[in-house]
């Protein structure tokens, strides 16, 4: 099984997550993330970002920001759940 690589968020405009990767390539449109731990590694309530850009090296997703859980900081760490088909 493959490891996953290790993501980051690294900025927030709105509605879009903008994260850090190294390698842009093992990303895909439409993939689910999830961020599971704040910037200090402490575990957080699970949010979904879907993927919704890829350009170069970066990666751009959405979240839901009506849900009050769903609070998104620079810094948090985030795991992918699965590849789109």
């Amino acid at each position: 099984m493959p490891i996953a690589p290790l993501v980051r968020v690294a900025r927030l405009d709105g509605p879009f997550v903008y994260l850090a990767v190294e390698n842009a390539r093992a990303f895909k449109v439409g993939q689910i993330l999830r961020v599971y731990a704040d910037g200090k590694g402490q575990a957080k309530a699970a949010i979904d970002l879907t993927i919704t850009e890829i350009d170069g090296t970066n990666v751009q997703a959405l979240f839901d920001r009506t849900k009050l859980a769903n609070i998104v900081a620079v810094g948090d760490y985030v795991e992918p759940l699965h590849l789109p088909k």
